[in-house]
């Protein structure tokens, strides 16, 4: 059934049993905008009071004015404080300098002179300069690399004609993986040796293919590049958290609630939990159960938790966390609960 104007609302899709009643704003605020039936009432801070980011359910005072030796920068408005800089650092406006309780009219901008034009001229200069010195060294460097790179590898026991088969597999154009997969399935097969050198015929053949304007691959460059790969080949490892001794996931994850919401700043909670599949109506739901900001971040938690069931994983949390920049808080948790001795690390390997 639909929801009724001015009495409850919902603002997303959802599974919750009835519609979510209007708020009611404070009596330090005004109403901006009546509830409807797909949004909820609308309030702001009246004239000369403010919300601070950290306390949105207060309105504070806006501050009197600017102390000595500084000037208004921006006025006080229902979302900021009034904010002042220093007089002498210069906060300027249509050449005049800005005075306590001085208004800014709106003027064309000022020209730029002459002298800023060829000050950026210069820079611009100076970036292309410095672009083209760094390409040049770079192209010397793989110019040495290029003529060096048989002696080295000679050195590291490798045989220089593959090395030369792969620096010339490289420079081509990319193939198809049909090639690849030829090369391997003539290896596997055992149709010719791993140690049988590529003989006079095959070079020729393979002469007369790249004069046609085809690129083929003998056995032995087929060797070359398929040998294993050393420590810092494709592969790559990522370890993730699991439950230590198959705990269960849920009665593991349950007592570090309160660490999250201690280490977690206050203000990433509602963008983490929308990255960790909530939805606004559920968090909504969540904070109207608790007072207190820590006891509805608690909430959210315990929402995510019943949604997600056996399923949940810490890991999912973590990930949010990277994703939105908290790469630091991430590794923090990860090496409280590895010291918890609750989670152990469990390698998840993958082969590009």
């Amino acid at each position: 059934m639909p929801c009724t104007a001015g009495k409850d609302f919902t603002n997303h899709s959802n599974s919750l049993p009835a519609c979510q009643l209007c708020s009611e704003c404070f009596q330090d605020k005004e109403i901006i905008a009546l509830c409807t039936r797909t949004m909820d009432t609308q309030c702001r801070c009246k004239l000369g009071t403010f919300q601070d980011e950290n306390s949105p359910e207060l309105c504070q005072k806006c501050s009197p004015g600017c102390p000595a030796g500084k000037v208004e920068a921006r006025p006080c408005t229902p979302w900021n404080d009034l904010e002042c800089v220093d007089q002498e650092s210069g906060t300027q406006a249509s050449g005049k300098t800005l005075v306590p309780g001085a208004t800014t009219s709106l003027e064309p901008p000022v020209t730029p002179s002459p002298s800023s034009g060829t000050s950026q001229l210069g820079i611009i200069i100076t970036v292309v300069t410095v672009g083209a010195v760094f390409l040049l060294l770079l192209l010397l460097l793989l110019a040495w690399l290029c003529r060096h790179r048989i002696t080295a590898f000679q050195g590291c026991g490798v045989d220089s004609s593959c090395i030369n088969r792969v620096f010339q597999w490289y420079s081509c154009a990319p193939r198809g993986p049909e090639a690849q997969d030829n090369a391997l399935n003539t290896i596997r097969s055992g149709r010719y040796s791993l140690s049988t050198p590529t003989s006079q015929e095959e070079l020729e053949h393979q002469k007369q293919a790249q004069l046609a304007g085809v690129t083929e691959q003998s056995p032995g460059e087929a060797e070359c590049l398929l040998r294993p790969a050393g420590p810092t080949g494709s592969q790559r490892k990522r370890e993730l958290l699991v439950p230590a001794n198959g705990a269960d996931p849920i009665e593991s994850l349950r007592p570090f609630f309160d660490y999250f919401i201690e280490i977690v700043p206050f203000n990433s909670w509602k963008p983490l939990m929308r990255r960790m599949a909530l939805t606004s109506n559920e968090m909504q739901v969540a904070e109207a159960q608790a007072s207190q900001p820590q006891e509805q971040v608690y909430e959210m938690l315990v929402t995510w938790v019943n949604k997600t069931g056996r399923a949940i994983s810490v890991n999912t949390l973590l990930d949010a966390l990277e994703s939105l920049g908290h790469r630091n808080t991430k590794e923090k948790i990860q090496d409280h609960l590895v010291a918890s001795g609750k989670y152990v690390y469990a390698e998840d390997a993958a082969v590009s």
